[in-house]
């Protein structure tokens, strides 16, 4: 027998169930598949190299902001223009005039221009972040 003999006796209704059977079965091993990445990529998550990788990114120590020095590994609050509150560990800034400061959960990265107060806090905030 010939393949295409044999497609030309299918009906427009098998056509359908095939796709449809075929969709779900696809759908169900791009789930599988993802939900594996995921798991192996956040098990392999470090907190050293996401640090080092942030001081690459913002490689200059010292932040000049309203007449005062601010040094990299120096305990600081950021209040925004939004009025947000940011508190943590400077990390140091960029070309772009952008911050990095390590919080004790995130990691903030902010636009000394949308900056409108910063200052240097006591040293109350966790040394998770060695510098």
């Amino acid at each position: 027998m010939d393949i295409l003999g044999l497609l030309s006796t299918l009906t427009w209704k098998d056509i359908l169930y095939a796709a449809i059977v075929a969709f779900f079965i696809t759908q169900i091993i791009i789930t599988l598949t993802s939900g594996r990445k995921i798991k192996q990529n956040n098990s392999q998550i470090n907190p050293k190299d996401i640090l080092t990788r942030c001081k690459l990114m913002f490689p200059i120590d010292t932040v000049k902001f309203d007449g005062k020095i601010f040094t990299s590994g120096m305990a600081i609050k950021i209040i925004t223009q939004n009025k947000k509150i940011i508190e943590g560990k400077l990390v140091g800034r960029n070309d772009s005039n952008v911050l990095c400061v390590i919080t004790d959960h995130h990691i903030v990265v902010h636009d000394i221009s949308q900056i409108s107060q910063m200052y240097q806090i006591s040293q109350k905030i966790e040394d998770k972040n060695e510098f």
